[in-house]
């Protein structure tokens, strides 16, 4: 509520990164909330509460539907915002990518490009009993059957949604940083030419650190979508195969869950990779009157 409250003023839309944000985040508390509705779904379908096939049927196939759309969704305008940000820093004056108009197209391009690419996992998501569970338990688990032509498609689309918006982000932090040394050096350089001509050419990595501090605006966020990227690789892995494993061995069960749960951090952290780093967006939330009315609401409290 706090991002949505921020990324919808009027200020922050008129550029395109605000449009991303905005949008972005209403997709990040839907894919919260579907991964809340799956893991309940989940529990009860283990626990053979929900013995309805059809209802049991309809819940796997939607959730795991919905949930795949939306965790892209958000990876790939997360993407978009760094993309735009090297953008502004590279080409200062350059305002092509900038326009609202033009991140309104790029945003309904994601969207409809996840959803239509996505299809296969409504079509073959499909909800079976458990071979293990006794007849009073009755579970089910929801797993997907890929004919051989299909699963070659299901990794390919896998591979791309998951290596690109990493590539991305990886790509644009360094460029950022380089981008940013560059022009402080020419600053310095401008500022103080000949006196400093000899220093410029040592950079000490106190200097590299104090300026990717100052810029942790910048920086900080695609790095941090970058990193639960890089540790739910094991979660990716896996998804490549083709048949369910079974994981005899207590912490690899344990070390696949929690690298699962780790590719939604850039979702729960949202509010602080956005808009508390940045002085432009913590003053736009200050602003609005959801922040008044809890300043007030606090003042009342602690009396």
């Amino acid at each position: 509520m706090f991002c949505y409250v921020t990324f919808n003023r009027s200020q922050p839309l008129t550029v395109g990164i605000g449009h991303y944000l905005r949008i972005g985040s209403i997709i990040n508390q839907i894919t919260l909330l579907l991964l809340l509705c799956k893991f309940v779904h989940i529990i009860l379908s283990m626990r053979g509460i929900i013995v309805q096939h059809s209802i049991n049927t309809i819940l796997c196939k939607t959730l795991s539907y919905l949930l795949s759309c939306f965790g892209r969704m958000s990876s790939w305008l997360m993407s978009m915002v760094t993309i735009e940000r090297v953008y502004v820093t590279w080409f200062i004056k350059g305002m092509w990518l900038k326009s609202p108009r033009i991140a309104k197209w790029i945003i309904v391009i994601i969207i409809l490009s996840i959803v239509i690419f996505d299809m296969n996992e409504v079509i073959y998501y499909e909800s079976i009993e458990d071979p293990k569970s006794s007849m009073i338990m009755n579970s089910t688990w929801c797993v997907a059957s890929y004919p051989a032509s299909v699963s070659i498609y299901n990794q390919t689309n896998n591979i791309l949604n998951y290596i690109l918006p990493f590539l991305i982000n990886f790509l644009s932090t360094i460029i950022l940083i380089v981008l940013i040394i560059r022009k402080r050096i020419g600053r310095l350089r401008k500022d103080k030419q000949k006196e400093q001509q000899r220093n410029l050419n040592i950079v000490n990595i106190r200097n590299y650190f104090d300026l990717i501090i100052e810029k942790r605006e910048l920086i900080i966020p695609p790095l941090l979508t970058m990193l639960p990227q890089l540790f739910s690789s094991g979660h990716f892995i896996l998804s490549l195969s083709l048949a369910c494993q079974n994981l005899s061995v207590n912490w690899h069960r344990y070390l696949l869950m929690i690298s699962y749960f780790i590719a939604y951090l850039p979702q729960v952290l949202f509010y602080k990779l956005y808009v508390s780093p940045s002085s432009f967006y913590s003053n736009e939330f200050h602003a609005t009157k959801l922040y008044h009315r809890l300043t007030r609401w606090r003042r009342i409290l602690s009396f």
